[in-house]
């Protein structure tokens, strides 16, 4: 197993991860150009984050996507985490903790956070407070 910045040949993977963790959402009805759009941008910008986790035979198992975004009232930015799960139990939090340590490199980031969904074991909400993250109303935060 290994975690590895994600590449544009791993749209596909990903692509496939999102739609099977997603499924219980009806309304969600996915785009695939725009997907790809969003992915290649993730993938291509040192300001946005995308880590996938590989398996003994190469397949992405687990991912964590991150976009940095323009604050409206600061000058620094902001970066939520759009998707995160693992199949490989243990490398979810590797993948969030990889997160942490990358937004503390970029000091251009003034808040970084997910909001939880309610149907996610409870237990992955306090593997991210123990890491560092706030809960904040509906949302866990890092912030400056």
């Amino acid at each position: 197993m290994i975690i590895r910045a994600a590449t544009l040949a791993d749209f596909q993977a990903v692509k496939a991860l999102v739609l099977e963790h997603t499924q219980a959402y009806d309304r969600l009805k996915p785009d695939e150009a725009k997907m790809k759009y969003v992915f290649d941008m993730l993938v291509s910008s040192k300001t946005h984050f995308a880590e996938v986790v590989e398996d003994d035979d190469g397949v992405i198992q687990g991912a964590l996507l991150a976009l940095g975004s323009d604050n409206l009232w600061a000058t620094k930015r902001n970066c939520a985490i759009m998707f995160w799960a693992s199949k490989i139990t243990g490398t979810g939090v590797q993948l969030l903790r990889r997160f942490k340590e990358w937004w503390q490199g970029r000091p251009i980031f003034r808040v970084a956070g997910f909001s939880p969904d309610l149907e996610v074991d409870s237990r992955t909400w306090d593997i991210a407070e123990r890491l560092g993250f706030k809960r904040y109303g509906g949302s866990y935060l890092l912030y400056r």
